[in-house]
């Protein structure tokens, strides 16, 4: 198994301000990871800023630009990165 150290989580996220802490909290309960980017993808509500809060790494997205265009936006940030 991969060492959770060397590991980013990568998470698209669209409104999704009620459950994004709590899926960080239990990604970063589960393992030490590297990091843990959550692509906010134009949302119209408090997803980044929650996601934040959380400890999350986040890169947002003016507009909607669908899972697949969020994978690869998320992917392409170096490490610690936020935008």
């Amino acid at each position: 198994m991969a060492d959770p150290a060397v590991i980013s989580i990568v998470i698209p996220a669209y409104n999704e301000a009620e459950a994004i802490a709590d899926v960080v909290h239990v990604l970063r309960g589960a393992a030490g990871w590297r990091e843990i980017i959550v692509v906010d993808d134009g949302s119209s509500d408090a997803t980044a800023q929650r996601a934040e809060e959380a400890g999350a790494s986040v890169v947002r997205l003016p507009t909607t630009w669908g899972t697949a265009p969020r994978s690869r936006t998320a992917s392409a940030a170096p490490a610690g990165s936020s935008s």
